[in-house]
């Protein structure tokens, strides 16, 4: 069914968009590039095309991003 079809490629966005985090925060920006491309094929977000850019040209920044976004929601990882 279509909804199930749906949740599965938001799912699988997400997951793809978490992994980019993990390897910008790492500092693997060729993995993180690899891994936002995998999540945007799931389908584009406004917030996954700006991670996308990011990590393109200023992955640095895309990394201090990641890091206040993780800080400030996610307290507990650090």
């Amino acid at each position: 069914p279509s909804d199930i079809r749906t949740a599965i490629r938001d799912n699988l966005r997400d997951i793809h968009s978490a992994w980019t985090n993990f390897y910008c925060e790492r500092e693997e920006f060729d993995r993180a590039r690899q891994e936002i491309s995998t999540a945007a094929k799931y389908g584009l977000t406004l917030k996954l095309a700006i991670k996308w850019i990011l990590t393109q040209i200023a992955p640095r920044l895309a990394r201090k991003a990641v890091l206040k976004y993780a800080r400030r929601y996610h307290p507990e990882h650090f």
